[in-house]
């Protein structure tokens, strides 16, 4: 709450603030900052930035700019103005007065109108007292900030919501919507609100519904429609009255839409990240719950980012993430990298059991990445193509253990410690590495997949499907990063080859979707060819893209 005392300390300030240009105190961060795009006010002589009305001002990215604005730059007074009007305008007025006096504190002539209005209107737990606010008022003007009658204006609130509170002012009391279906979490609430498992859809529907038509200007009621219908499972027709609501800044309906793109409700398409932004603006905003599916979104994403890091051979694990088997590190043999991926393989065929500490979920999926015939495929690999003592066709021993058929998954225990291994180390392995050294190695990588990423996630499926590929002398597959888009890039694709001469299946759209992904193709030009998969929309991409233009020949797309 603002003092007397504090009142004369910040309004001793406002005599010389007259003498003030825009920048010119010494504290005064002096670039242009998007704190000051998004909620510099057109009449701050004290602002950076062009400025926007209140109507034009968005608080959810206005309060994070300017949130890291005042972290940032403590000294620069119209961040803590700017931070306060963008809270004012989302009727967060407590938070706003913090800042705002901060900002008055320091002289900035624009915060002395808001924190007049607060003694004007009596909010927030202050007192209402007309003789202070007119003293703001003057000291405001005094510093070059006049509003228009300001004895009656209300800076930082927009016509839509003047509009509410006119409307709702009408009553003081809670209407019967807000007890029948206000969120418990819901800081613009006007009741103390009811779970979901409390709120009774029928009756909530009826009662919004009305409390809409007589008060239309309110948003909470929009949300609060739009929730009711929201619990009857009624989803296409709750988003009209949640977009409503956030239309008009009301915070929790933004977290109502985050989940509507996130599981593709109420008619919306999935859109992961149209689902975080939605999510983001109601944290912001002040709705907690959104807060915590952010937190929860940010470890999901977290574990489906593919990073190198910590890796025994990141060289390698890169190079099966990606599809590009030149990542792989050249100081090291054939031989060698065999032998780690058949380890790194192997290592769920049955040591997966020893992640039961480690991973959250079932251990058991991860002997599902194991494959027996592959298994034997990189033993072969290791032992007669890139083995430098049995590479010789004609060499007897190799002769001798092609015979010995269903015993090579007995012979790379020759390589380990007591066997062949002080033979071949200085020749064979490279860098002095010897077997057991390459299997911990394979190990480890193993065991941080499973319990970075999960054996069931994108980017652990992603590293061992590419092993087939490297040892069959295959086509790679390439990451997929954005879902959604590459579904759209195969319905295009599916589409085309449906209606086309050179009639395309599944398979080649397959191999289309991976050709683009290995082709280094915009994000933005993935999303023109989705629209429009057509002949001259593949002859630009060939002409611009010349390994697209090689590669797709192969998938029978033309």
């Amino acid at each position: 709450m603002l003092t007397i005392h504090k009142f004369k300390k910040v309004f001793s300030l406002a005599v010389f603030l007259v003498l003030l240009s825009v920048g010119s105190a010494n504290a005064e961060y002096e670039e242009i900052h998007k704190c000051d795009d998004f909620a510099a006010h057109l009449k701050d002589k004290q602002k950076w930035a062009k400025g926007i009305s209140d109507e034009d001002l968005a608080p959810p990215p206005a309060i994070k700019y300017c949130s890291q604005a005042v972290r940032e730059h403590p000294d620069t007074a119209r961040f803590y103005f700017q931070l306060g009007r963008a809270l004012w305008v989302a009727q967060r007025h407590n938070e706003a007065l913090g800042n705002l006096n901060k900002a008055a504190d320091m002289g900035h002539a624009a915060a002395y109108a808001y924190l007049g209005e607060a003694y004007r209107k009596g909010l927030e737990g202050i007192t209402a007292n007309e003789k202070i606010a007119t003293q703001y008022f003057q000291a405001a003007a005094e510093g070059g900030f006049a509003l228009e009658q300001h004895a009656s204006a209300n800076p930082g609130v927009t016509e839509k919501q003047e509009s509410s509170r006119k409307v709702s002012s009408a009553s003081q009391k809670p209407h019967e919507c807000d007890n029948l279906a206000a969120h418990v979490n819901d800081k613009q609430k006007w009741a103390n609100g009811v779970t979901d498992e409390e709120l009774a859809p029928p009756l909530a529907i009826q009662i919004c519904s009305q409390a809409i038509k007589e008060f239309p200007g309110t948003p909470r009621f929009h949300f609060q429609l739009g929730r009711a219908l929201w619990v009857a499972k009624r989803y296409e027709e709750a988003i009209g009255p949640l977009m409503k609501a956030a239309e008009m800044d009301h915070f929790a309906a933004y977290a109502y839409l985050g989940d509507a793109y996130q599981e593709g409700l109420g008619g919306l398409s999935v859109d992961k990240k149209s689902a975080k932004e939605f999510y983001q603006a109601a944290g912001e905003g002040g709705f907690d719950p959104a807060e915590e599916v952010v937190s929860s979104l940010d470890e999901e994403e977290e574990k489906q980012t593919f990073s190198r890091t910590g890796f025994q051979e990141p060289g390698i694990i890169e190079g099966l993430y990606t599809g590009d088997f030149s990542k792989f590190p050249t100081n090291h043999s054939k031989f060698t990298i065999d032998i780690y991926l058949k380890d790194l393989h192997g290592f769920f065929d049955e040591d997966y059991s020893m992640l039961q500490d480690h991973i959250m979920q079932d251990p058991a999926a991860c002997g599902l990445l194991f494959d027996p015939g592959l298994d034997q495929a990189l033993i072969n690999k290791a032992m007669f193509q890139n083995n430098p003592v049995w590479g010789n066709e004609k060499d007897p021993m190799r002769q001798g253990f092609k015979a010995m058929g269903s015993m090579l998954g007995q012979v790379t225990k020759m390589y380990e410690p007591g066997g062949m291994q002080s033979l071949m180390n200085d020749n064979m392995m490279g860098g002095g590495l010897n077997m057991k050294t390459v299997k911990n190695k394979a190990h480890k990588d193993a065991r941080i997949l499973a319990s970075r990423y999960g054996c069931e996630g994108d980017v652990t499926k992603q590293i061992y499907k590419n092993i087939r590929p490297y040892v069959f002398n295959l086509a790679s597959f390439a990451p997929i990063t954005n879902k959604r888009l590459a579904e759209d890039l195969t319905e295009g694709c599916s589409n085309y080859a449906g209606s086309s001469a050179s009639s395309g299946n599944d398979d080649s759209c397959s191999c289309a979707l991976n050709v683009i992904l290995q082709s280094n193709i915009t994000e933005d030009e993935q999303e023109l060819l989705a629209a429009s998969f057509s002949p001259r929309r593949i002859d630009r991409m060939k002409q611009k893209y010349p390994e697209f233009g090689q590669k797709i020949k192969r998938c029978g797309i033309s």
